[in-house]
C-alpha cells in the first residue's frame, strides 16, 4: 500500500514571502519516504478543511486544583498566523492500523523534516524570528509531544481512501500543549547552602540542567554539547582542586595520547593516580556513555554531524540515547564530587 500522510503545523510567526515561484514547495526523498513541504499560499483559509474548522474553534485550559490561582488557556486561533504543511509518502506492506506506534513515529519524522526546512530558512534569511516547530521530550517518562497546534490526515495514495489509524478515524487534531508549570518542592536550607558562597551556581551543574532543557526542546546537538561540556568542566574542577598530585603531574596524566579517549584520561587515569579509583570500575555503563557523548561532541565540533549509529537512528531512539548520556554524566560527576569530598 502506498500511504500519503498530511501534517499541517500552525505557527505563531510568519514564514517569509517566497519570491520567484508561484506555488512554493520542496520535495525530498530520504530513506524510504518522499517528503513535500508546502508553505501556506494565503489563497485558502488558514484553518482549512474539516480538521481545520474543528481546530479553529478548539480551546483548552489548565488551572491549579485546591488552591487559588490563575488559569492558562490556549486557543489555536489566538496563536496561529501561518501554516506549514508537510506531505509524506511511503510504501508499506503490513496494515498500519495494527501498529499504533507508526503514526507517532511518522509525526516525529514530519516535525524533524519541517524543522530541517525551517533551519535552512533561518540561515538563508538570517532571521532569528524563524523558530523550530516546538516539540517536548519528557526526560522523566521519555515521551514525545508536539507543542504547536497541528492536524494529521492519512490516506491511501492510490485510492484516496482514508486509513483509520487514529482510533478508527483517518484524521487527528491537536490544539497544542501547555506545559504543567509545577516544578516540585525544594528544601529551603538546601537553596541557602547553594547560595552561601555568593557565587554563581557550579557551572557543570548548570550545564546538566541546560542539557535537560534543550533535550526537552528536542535540540539534540545542543544537548550533546552541554553534556560533554559539563563532564569537561566538572572533571577539570576536580583536577584543579585536588592536592594529592601536583598540577604539573595532573596535566601530564591527562595530556592527549594517541588512541586514548578523553574519558579514559580524565575519568580513569586521573582518579587512579589521585585515589586509586576509576569511573570504568565504579560504573562501566556511565563510563562508556561519557566516552561516547564526548566522541559525538567532537564529531559535531569538527565535522558538523553525528557519528554512526546515532546518525541513522529514529528521533525517539536518539532522544532515549542522549537522555541516557545525560543521566550517566550526572552519575559520573556525582562520583567525581564524592572523590573530592573523601579527600577533604
Amino acid at each position: 500500500m502506498r500511504i500519503r500522510a498530511r501534517h499541517a503545523f500552525y505557527l505563531d510567526f510568519q514564514l517569509p514571502t517566497f519570491v520567484g515561484v508561484d506555488l512554493p514547495n520542496v520535495g525530498v526523498h530520504y530513506g524510504d519516504i518522499d517528503f513535500i513541504v508546502e508553505p501556506w499560499d494565503r489563497r485558502t483559509p488558514l484553518f482549512d478543511g474539516e480538521l481545520g474548522a474543528t481546530l479553529q474553534t478548539a480551546q483548552f485550559s489548565i488551572s491549579p486544583v485546591g488552591a487559588p490561582g490563575g488559569r492558562l488557556t490556549q486557543r489555536p486561533v489566538d496563536v496561529a498566523i501561518d501554516r506549514l504543511v508537510l506531505f509524506m509518502e511511503w510504501d508499506q506492506d503490513d496494515d498500519p492500523t495494527n501498529n499504533p506506534d507508526i503514526a507517532t513515529r511518522r509525526l516525529e519524522e514530519a516535525v524533524t523534516f519541517a524543522n530541517f526546512f525551517i533551519g535552512h530558512l533561518r540561515t538563508v534569511t538570517g532571521s532569528a524570528n524563524l523558530r523550530r516547530i516546538e516539540a517536548y521530550w519528557n526526560t522523566n517518562d521519555l515521551t514525545y509531544d508536539v507543542q504547536v497546534p497541528f492536524s494529521i490526515e492519512w490516506h491511501n495514495a492510490e485510492t484516496s481512501a482514508g486509513i483509520p489509524v487514529f482510533q478508527g478515524l483517518n484524521g487527528f487534531n491537536s490544539a497544542g500543549w501547555i506545559k504543567v508549570p509545577f516544578n516540585g518542592a525544594v528544601r529551603w536550607d538546601k537553596l541557602m547552602s547553594s547560595m552561601a558562597a555568593g557565587t554563581l551556581p557550579l557551572f557543570h551543574l548548570s550545564l546538566l540542567v541546560d542539557a535537560k532543557e534543550v533535550l526537552a526542546a528536542v535540540s539534540l546537538r545542543e544537548a550533546i554539547l552541554c553534556i560533554a561540556s559539563a563532564c569537561e568542566v566538572g572533571i577539570n574542577r576536580y583536577m584543579e582542586s585536588q592536592t594529592i598530585v601536583s598540577k604539573a603531574e595532573a596535566k601530564n596524566i591527562v595530556k592527549v595520547q594517541s588512541g586514548v579517549s578523553f574519558a579514559k584520561r580524565y575519568f580513569d587515569f586521573l582518579p587512579q593516580a589521585t585515589c586509586d579509583q576509576s569511573l570504568s570500575a565504579f560504573d562501566d555503563q556511565a563510563f562508556l556513555d561519557v566516552e561516547r557523548c564526548y566522541q559525538e561532541r567532537n564529531a559535531l565540533m569538527h565535522e558538523g554531524d553525528y557519528l554512526e549509529p546515532l546518525r541513522n537512528m529514529s528521533v525517539t531512539d536518539r532522544l532515549r540515547m542522549v537522555s541516557r548520556w545525560r543521566n550517566s554524566a550526572e552519575k559520573a560527576l556525582t562520583w567525581v564530587d564524592s572523590l573530592a569530598a573523601s579527600a577533604d
